[in-house]
């Protein structure tokens, strides 16, 4: 298997062979599975899971990208080789047949196989016939030896769907000559029956679009007229034709393709001699209808007087009939009401002693979990009274240092402090967040406790700050990204968009040691 040299997003050169790119292609084509929780159901993977493999997605497009640009100036055996090896990947993988085939029409490689399909397609033969009977690959042209989108154009979609029905040009005069020489090289009697039939039997009609008609019509009784001629020059040919059309029942198909022809230039000669007709009764009808509207807009007219006289007096009911409203909207809502009263009374008649059982469990396993928040908020806040004690005694210690070691030790303060900011970064973030969730109203905390949590933390900073150790940010703020304080966690983002605060920022001595961790606001 052939080695390509192919440059990396990060600019380095790598070796790599088809097989491998195409791999990596698939795997991350396929995307993140999702894993399952506790109970076996299914988890969505994280966003950041999802990014990665996107970013992944896009290095194999782009490494694919490439060696199709190196294969571009390869033999065509070299393409066969390419075409064949996405044949044996689809049988074998059968679970990821989509995929394989959404990197086989990648634009790189639709456009590399379209070019040698014109240029070459006696080398491609075999792979197109294994391409052919594998992969499903509709009508389009350059992967089949389908002679009517070969001549005619193929198209994809629905008028109904989403995008529309999208119609692709047939092949040139020149690549079609190259297949019928491709199909005698090969003995493969009858596929070039049926192009010869195909081209025989020729109709402007059969085009997906009328642009290719008007495009391709002319070069196309060029081909049909120099294939008679050949026909007729070449016995051997006519001969083998023949043989193959009468086996195949292809030629009393083109005959019945003929009459079909003939009856569809008679049935456009009858449609034409309708639509005069028509046109003429329409003319007449015309007339006709001016003479009737102008007696219409007299009645009209009679009709809007009176009409003009009946508003008048019913601007008199207007009053009554607003306070008819009103009264039947007032009726309307009280029977709403007691419909759903009935509704609520037949629901409690209906509920049973199991489901008041139920919910005693659910309020006695709610109460357990209360009494271990209680227990945890316990053990968080001697924590917190521990970490403050133990602020203390560092602030002590740092104190006692710059007095020791004075302005000539600023170095191995400075260097004290961004331990210390790097030691305590994690633990304030979880305290704060667990602060947070408590001070949720759902009856954990009362207003004295949270109002002590609140100073610990408070105290807690104003020690960090008194010794020169400043923290940044608020969790859940949302403000603008700034790149010198501010440091995303999953995507680069541009200075000035929005972004949402998720974790503490440190200054020390006015220099930001630890930029404020932010993630992109959703809108």
């Amino acid at each position: 298997m052939k080695i390509f040299k192919i440059q990396t997003s990060t600019g380095q050169e790598k070796e790599v062979d088809i097989e491998s790119v195409i791999k990596k292609y698939i795997e991350y084509s396929v995307g993140p599975k999702a894993k399952q929780d506790e109970n076996g159901s299914d988890v969505e993977p994280l966003p950041e899971e999802k990014g990665h493999y996107k970013k992944c997605l896009d290095e194999a497009r782009g490494e694919l990208g490439q060696v199709c640009k190196l294969l571009a100036t390869e033999t065509p055996d070299q393409i066969s080789e390419y075409l064949l090896m996405f044949v044996k990947m689809y049988e074998e993988d059968k679970e990821n047949r989509r995929h394989i085939k959404k990197a086989l029409l990648e634009d790189c490689s639709y456009n590399l196989i379209k070019k040698f399909r014109v240029e070459s397609v006696d080398s491609l033969y075999e792979a197109i016939g294994r391409i052919e009977q594998v992969v499903p690959m509709d009508d389009n042209c350059y992967f089949t030896f389908n002679p009517i989108s070969s001549i005619y154009g193929w198209s994809k979609g629905s008028e109904k769907e989403k995008g529309g029905l999208k119609a692709y040009p047939p092949l040139p005069n020149e690549a079609i000559v190259d297949t019928l020489k491709a199909f005698e090289n090969h003995d493969d009697k009858e596929r070039l029956s049926k192009w010869v039939v195909e081209i025989l039997a020729y109709n402007k009609k059969n085009y997906v679009s009328e642009a290719f008609a008007d495009k391709y019509e002319p070069e196309r009784l060029v081909l049909q007229r120099n294939l008679s001629i050949m026909m007729k020059e070449d016995k051997k040919l006519k001969a083998l034709l023949m043989v193959e059309l009468l086996e195949g029942n292809l030629l009393f198909d083109l005959v019945n393709q003929s009459k079909e022809a003939l009856r569809v230039g008679e049935l456009e000669e009858e449609i034409k001699k309708q639509e005069e007709k028509y046109k003429k009764e329409s003319e007449e009808k015309e007339k006709d209808y001016w003479k009737r509207a102008e007696a219409q807009k007299q009645i009209i007219q009679e009709k809007s007087d009176s009409i003009s006289k009946l508003m008048a007096e019913q601007k008199e009911f207007e009053g009554l009939e607003v306070k008819f409203n009103r009264a039947s909207e007032q009726l309307t809502t009280a029977l709403s009401n007691l419909k759903a009263q009935q509704e609520i009374n037949e629901d409690i008649k209906k509920s049973d002693m199991e489901k008041i059982q139920e919910k005693e469990k659910v309020i006695e396993a709610l109460e357990r979990d209360l009494l271990l928040t209680k227990s945890e908020l316990t053990e968080r806040i001697e924590e917190l009274d521990a970490l403050s004690v133990d602020m203390s005694l560092k602030n002590n210690e740092i104190e006692r240092l710059k007095e020791s070691v004075g302005s000539k030790d600023s170095d191995a303060t400075e260097k004290l402090l961004k331990s210390l900011a790097s030691d305590l970064n994690n633990q304030i973030f979880y305290l704060s967040m667990f602060y947070e969730i408590l001070s949720e109203d759902n009856g954990v905390l009362d207003e004295m406790n949270r109002e002590m949590f609140k100073n610990v933390l408070t105290q807690v900073d104003a020690a960090l700050a008194g010794i020169g150790l400043k923290k940044l940010g608020n969790l859940g703020d949302v403000v603008d990204y700034d790149s010198s304080i501010h440091n995303s966690i999953s995507e680069s983002i541009a200075n000035g968009e929005k972004v949402k605060v998720t974790g503490f920022g440190w200054e020390i001595n006015n220099d930001v040691y630890i930029k404020i961790p932010v993630e992109k606001e959703v809108q």
